[in-house]
């Protein structure tokens, strides 16, 4: 009857070594999957963002183009950049 008792009471207390880890390793993994979905999410928002820099850039220099009827000079450019 004793012996019965005890091996309720040892549920009652708590998980086991082996539960725990498990639950540690299937959370480790899940924590991987979605910091590689994560990653791809960053860098695909990313390039979003360049490839509409890089419209608006366009733009500016059509812009620049039809007034002037030239491109910028890219000389005139950097240097004025590197006065800054």
């Amino acid at each position: 009857m004793k012996h019965r008792h005890k091996r309720n009471l040892k549920k009652l207390f708590g998980f086991t070594l082996t539960e725990l880890l498990i639950v540690i390793a299937i959370i480790g993994i899940l924590l991987s999957v979605t910091m590689v979905g994560f990653r791809s999410y960053k860098a695909k928002a990313r390039d979003s963002e360049r490839k509409t820099d890089l419209v608006s850039m366009q733009s500016g220099l059509e812009s620049f183009y039809t007034i002037n009827k030239e491109y910028p000079n890219p000389n005139i450019l950097v240097s004025n950049h590197l006065s800054l």
